[in-house]
């Protein structure tokens, strides 16, 4: 696997004329922007592999 960094409104290119550009990011989320050309398809992983994401706790403060 390849892990870059990138900041907001950085990007990579992929081959095939795909890019994806971080669009957001949060605490605990980072919202990304992907252009492909309409012939490629694009699905979210948990669609494609069956696997629910686990959502992450977060500590109650009380």
């Amino acid at each position: 696997m390849l892990v870059l960094t990138r900041r907001i409104g950085e990007g990579i290119v992929l081959s095939n004329g795909v890019r994806i550009v971080v669009a957001e990011i949060r605490p605990g989320q980072v919202k990304l922007g992907i252009e492909a050309p309409p012939h490629i398809a694009i699905a979210r992983d948990e669609l494609v592999t069956g696997k629910k994401k686990v959502k992450e706790q977060r500590p109650v403060r009380g």
